[in-house]
């Protein structure tokens, strides 16, 4: 059969041709040859659909089935090259593009493969990312049902966005759907900074009444934890992209005390759904315990080293290297070059 005008092929041997569009002209309508094994494998609305004509005794058997959409012809085009590829970079799309979408993807009832296809952009570098991927990245992780991934990009994007990130709920949305993002985000972040805030507020009162600074059982200065926020997130910032502090920037004192109340605030973390119980979160706040913990216990000349190491693991995520090592220094500190002899002795006896 000749290809009709504005027509793709997805697949050499298609059996489905999807008509897209409302079909009053050329521009507005694309026809889409697609497999049914494809389409049918990702979704159940296609699968009863497509299944239902394969049944109609009185359809010609060479012949190809033809299905109308009302939908986008654009978004289904992607949303059809997404299946038969599978391989789709969100990052390429817009938000307007990202919304249509994911209001297919809802539809049609393709979470689960769509989520699968897209998983690898996921487990890229958030760190690296420019604010209008994450953006992307976000959108289309809340419309996959991704909730660890959802997590992941919005605590990014709170935390280190260069733009604002209200701008997805400006977006043309009929469906609400950016809208529910936008809200579905914002909860998530309340939620973080109200349990960190209350928790700080009576655990800076505890710790500095002790000194003198508070007298009688009121609530701290608000300032006392708006300064303290702050500096958590500053702190949060430089471990999170590997920057390192000046040596005589550091002050010890209130290095520990603030870690002090972090481990009590780590340790009565709120344990519900959506709210600080991201695997980076409880990451960040243990290594910034273990680091300060252990720092004092350092000779001079080893710290820079061992933070140099600590901040390593902590870009990868590796606690249990990280907690190792740290143990090793503090049983023996030990010189740059001892480390490094000492490591090539444990990769030895691993492989033998």
């Amino acid at each position: 059969m000749a290809p009709r005008p504005n027509q793709v092929n997805l697949a050499e041997n298609g059996d489905v041709l999807l008509f897209c569009g409302n079909g009053s002209g050329d521009s507005l309508q694309i026809n889409i040859l697609a497999s049914s094994y494809t389409l049918s494998r990702a979704s159940r609305i296609f699968h009863s659909e497509i299944w239902s004509r394969f049944a109609d005794e009185t359809r010609d058997p060479e012949s190809q089935i033809i299905i109308s959409l009302p939908d986008d012809p654009q978004s289904v085009l992607i949303l059809c090259k997404a299946l038969h590829t599978e391989s789709l970079d969100v990052r390429e799309l817009d938000l307007e593009s990202l919304e249509r979408l994911s209001r297919l993807v809802d539809k049609y009832d393709c979470s689960a493969v769509m989520r699968k296809i897209t998983g690898h952009r996921f487990r890229g570098d958030l760190g690296t990312s420019l604010d209008d991927d994450r953006l992307a990245l976000l959108v289309m992780s809340y419309q996959l049902e991704d909730k660890v991934r959802f997590q992941q990009i919005g605590w990014h994007l709170q935390m280190w966005n260069s733009t604002d990130i209200w701008i997805i709920s400006e977006v043309e949305d009929e469906n609400g759907i950016l809208r529910r993002v936008a809200e579905g985000l914002n909860t998530h972040r309340n939620g973080i900074r109200g349990a960190v805030g209350q928790k700080i507020e009576r655990i800076l009162h505890r710790e500095l009444g002790k000194h003198g600074f508070f007298q009688g059982d009121g609530p701290p200065p608000s300032s006392s934890c708006q300064c303290f926020n702050a500096w958590v997130e500053g702190l949060m910032r430089k471990l999170s992209r590997g920057m390192l502090w000046p040596a005589d920037s550091l002050d010890y004192r209130s290095l520990s005390e603030a870690c002090k109340a972090l481990r009590e605030l780590q340790a009565d973390w709120p344990a519900r759904d959506g709210a600080c119980q991201t695997g980076c979160t409880r990451t960040y706040m243990k290594t910034v315990a273990g680091i300060i913990k252990r720092l004092k216990l350092l000779p001079e000349r080893v710290e820079e080293q061992l933070l140099r190491i600590c901040l390593k693991c902590v870009i990868k995520g590796d606690l249990g290297s990280l907690e190792n090592r740290c143990e090793r220094h503090v049983i023996w500190p030990c010189s740059p070059e001892e480390i490094e002899a000492d490591d090539k002795r444990r990769k030895l006896k691993r492989e033998y």
